[in-house]
């Protein structure tokens, strides 16, 4: 899959002159960086290749588990470009969170100013649930990514009221990987898919502090997401540079 120019920024970006490879720990904003590559950072419980934690490298300790070992997800099945991924949804309400509950929050999420990078693959087109999920305190879902039959993406809400989404004319494809960029800030919600952006809202945020913070599902019963996360960071709202280094260093690594 070719990106856009924007890559120009990939992984020739060095964070310093002794011309080490960016990182995601190079963002002053960070908040959280789970990478499904590291083995060392996926606690499994003992049943061989069920995701018990999935550890924050951020230095934030903003791990990610689950409290109910019927919910854990799946390590060492499936890969990306030769690298782990962690499966969700195949067998059972798999998900996890800061709390190992569908209540957890991660600190430091604002809607007004938030950036999330990660890369994904879904395994279903029909699905009411999402990779990753926010809940702001007005009660109203913000949603990252959900595919269905019809609609190809929702979320997040530009109102935090429930009103608004975003609907991508570009379908996404069962089974093929993706980097996903979103953007909040103020003043826009902007999407973004492998360095090309797809759509923006051109309206702010509410001043809600999102309330939730899940991989795998919706907050509601049964509201699964099928597919595989890859790589997630998370980060206050990025500038175009920090942004594409990002993405550079996404694609480089995943082979996107």
């Amino acid at each position: 899959m070719l990106l856009n120019l924007g890559y120009f920024m990939r992984s020739s970006i060095k964070k310093n002159t002794q011309n080490t490879p960016w990182q995601p720990t190079d963002l002053s904003s960070l908040i959280g960086w789970w990478d499904a590559s590291d083995a060392s950072t996926i606690q499994e419980t003992t049943t061989s290749g069920r995701v018990a934690q999935w550890d924050d490298k951020s230095g934030n300790n903003n791990h990610m588990y689950v409290s109910s070992s019927t919910n854990e997800p799946e390590t060492g099945v499936t890969t990306i470009n030769g690298l782990n991924t962690i499966r969700f949804g195949d067998s059972g309400a798999m998900y996890l969170s800061p709390d190992g509950t569908t209540s957890g929050d991660l600190a430091a999420i604002d809607s007004q100013d938030f950036s999330a990078i990660f890369v994904f693959r879904a395994s279903t087109t029909d699905s009411s649930g999402a990779a990753i999920s926010l809940k702001s305190t007005n009660g109203s879902d913000s949603i990252v990514p959900n595919f269905s039959t019809t609609n190809n993406y929702y979320g997040p809400e530009d109102t935090g009221g429930g009103s608004s989404y975003m609907i991508v004319s570009s379908a996404f494809t069962q089974g093929t990987s993706y980097i996903l960029g979103l953007d909040m800030s103020g003043s826009d919600v902007v999407l973004y898919r492998d360095g090309t952006q797809l759509s923006a809202e051109g309206a702010g945020q509410s001043s809600d502090i999102f309330n939730r913070f899940i991989f795998g599902r919706r907050t509601g019963s049964g509201q699964l997401w099928r597919g595989e996360l890859a790589e997630v960071i998370v980060s206050n709202a990025l500038n175009t540079a920090d942004r594409q280094a990002a993405e550079g260093y996404l694609s480089d690594k995943w082979g996107i």
